[in-house]
């Protein structure tokens, strides 16, 4: 026997060919079983595996995996990995890769330019990647990726396949919610971003007002940056405020905890001088003083949503037009309800 001891160079496809006298390319399609390998008779094949075996060659398994495309990995872009709202979303994903034997890798778009996201892509699709889950806010890293590999999107409903909740229902419950409560002037605080997601959620605050009757006050309605600071933006806004809402509809958590702080720090009462709601209820929401009403965006279940169907297109499944819309939940906390007389 000639194997190679440890500390020995390591064979190559190069070897297993001079061994057998053939060329590298049928001794690769031979121990890799690729395209037009079923043209080799048995009697050579078998001639092949055993020269392998006798210089104990070891196939480089990812370079293989990542010619055929079948590297078990999928990616997940998500813009803003500092939002209370992703680390839901990531469990989703992950664990529904996890009980498919996929593993996940997280591309963090936080502050990256849609140059260096379509670079990213570009870099993926080459590499090996088998799939691509990406949140609608993640520029333009979905277009540039169609066509070359199989992707899903997340929080968005007017491309397939993806995965999206009622965004228009969430805010529209909210803003019903103050309604019935006999509360007329209810202004809303949206985002400088227009991503569908976004511009949904105004929708439903609008047309909740709109079916009751109530007017559309454009003075009452602010739009702020999604990160932290757009809860200063909409704080100072609303300071300047001649005639203030009796209530806010706010388009997310993580800027709803920012400007509920800086009102209660001003002396604001809330919910006796202004009522409060918001969308997401990631769990600080329940956690504020007042206890901060929601509605809940079920998001861990949108990623694990959004990974099954990597996985039937993985499969072969033809899901173009297939968008899943996910319900919400309304969380009735002490910030919404206005004391009575």
């Amino acid at each position: 026997m000639n194997r190679r001891g440890q500390g020995e160079k390591k064979s190559t496809l190069k070897d297993v060919a001079q061994k057998v006298g053939m060329s590298v390319a049928t001794v690769s399609m031979a121990l890799n079983q690729s395209a037009g390998y079923e043209r080799i008779s048995a009697e050579t094949r078998k001639m092949i595996l055993a020269a392998a075996e006798e210089l104990n060659y070891q196939p480089h398994y990812m370079a293989q995996a990542l010619k055929k495309r079948n590297t078990k990995l999928v990616a997940l872009a998500v813009p803003n990995i500092y939002h209370p709202f992703t680390p839901q979303l990531i469990g989703g994903v992950q664990d529904a890769l996890r009980e498919n034997g996929y593993h996940l890798l997280l591309l963090d778009l936080t502050n990256s330019p849609d140059t260096e996201s379509v670079r990213t892509v570009l870099q993926l699709e080459s590499g090996g990647i088998d799939g691509l889950i990406v949140h609608s806010m993640s520029g333009e890293l979905g277009p540039v990726a169609e066509g070359k590999l199989p992707i899903v999107y997340l929080d968005e409903k007017s491309v397939s396949p993806a995965v999206w909740f009622d965004a228009d229902g969430a805010t529209r419950t909210l803003t019903r919610h103050f309604l019935e409560q006999g509360i007329r002037r209810i202004g809303y605080v949206g985002s400088t971003m227009t991503p569908e997601t976004y511009t949904q959620r105004e929708r439903g605050y609008r047309s909740a007002l709109e079916e009751a009757g109530a007017p559309v006050d454009e003075s009452l309605i602010c739009h702020v940056s999604p990160q932290l600071k757009g809860g200063g933006q909409a704080f100072a806004w609303f300071q300047n405020l001649k005639d203030k809402p009796e209530a806010l509809v706010v388009f997310t958590d993580n800027v709803a905890h920012s400007m509920m702080l800086q009102l209660i720090r001003s002396g604001v009462r809330i919910p006796e001088d202004l009522a409060l709601a918001s969308v997401d209820d990631v769990e600080l929401s329940a956690l504020m003083n007042p206890p901060l009403t929601c509605a809940w965006v079920p998001a861990y279940e949108m990623g694990k949503r959004a990974a099954y169907m990597m996985m039937d297109q993985l499969a072969g499944k033809d899901l173009s037009g297939v968008v899943e819309t996910l319900p919400v939940a309304l969380h009735i906390r002490a910030s919404s309800i206005r004391p009575h007389g």
